[in-house]
């Protein structure tokens, strides 16, 4: 069994490879494997946005997310910086700055040391 932390860097505008994390994801665990969270940077964080809305003729992303952090507890781990600069934000950043939060329930604002605590905890690095 390996434990495995999953980077997310690629836009959902690109929903193949979000779908690829998340597929990965369930396949890891459905073989016995861990998950310890998943991490979103770079563009990666706009998978995060609540206020995106997807076509209907695509996978709706944040929806298969939700779901996997609902079905196993995974966190999903935003990295504030880049989520700030991208304008997703959490609860308390946005009162902050007087702003609407739009960072979905089912992710976690979080930082460098989150992902540097998740690499340290697992066996392998899978990025999409």
């Amino acid at each position: 069994m390996q434990t495995f932390i999953i980077l997310v860097s690629s836009t959902p505008l690109a929903p193949a490879n979000g779908l690829k994390a998340i597929k990965f994801a369930r396949a890891a665990l459905s073989s016995g494997h861990q998950v310890h969270s998943v991490f979103f940077l770079g563009d990666g964080v706009y998978h995060g946005n609540s206020l995106t809305l997807t076509p209907s003729d695509e996978t709706p992303l944040l929806a298969e997310w939700r779901q996997l952090q609902q079905e196993f507890n995974i966190p999903l781990i935003n990295c504030a910086t880049a989520a700030a600069r991208r304008g997703v934000l959490a609860a308390m950043e946005a009162q902050e700055h007087g702003l609407t939060a739009n960072l979905d329930a089912a992710f976690i604002a979080g930082g460098l040391v989150e992902l540097v605590k998740g690499i340290s905890q697992s066996d392998r690095v899978v990025r999409f």
